[in-house]
């Protein structure tokens, strides 16, 4: 896999490469990123904490599931034209 993305090119640069194990999101904002969906970094976006903490609180509540979540939120959060 490294040689198909870094291939050899001949000169004499090092090159490393560092594996690291995968990161994983907090349920919320794994959630926010599936129902909203993930902001975008370029523009320098970021998740909203009110949904967050919305997400938060959905999360306490007893029997919740993930159509609840994407109901309610999207019923909070989501502009005309997203519905």
């Amino acid at each position: 896999m490294e040689r198909l993305v870094y291939p050899a090119e001949g000169d004499n640069i090092c090159k490393f490469v560092y594996k690291t194990s995968m990161i994983k999101l907090k349920p919320e904002y794994d959630l926010y990123n599936l129902i909203i969906g993930p902001p975008n970094l370029a523009n320098n976006e970021r998740h909203d904490p009110l949904i967050i903490n919305n997400i938060q609180q959905l999360m306490n509540q007893p029997n919740i599931n993930f159509q609840t979540i994407k109901t309610v939120l999207l019923q909070n959060w989501a502009t005309p034209t997203e519905l």
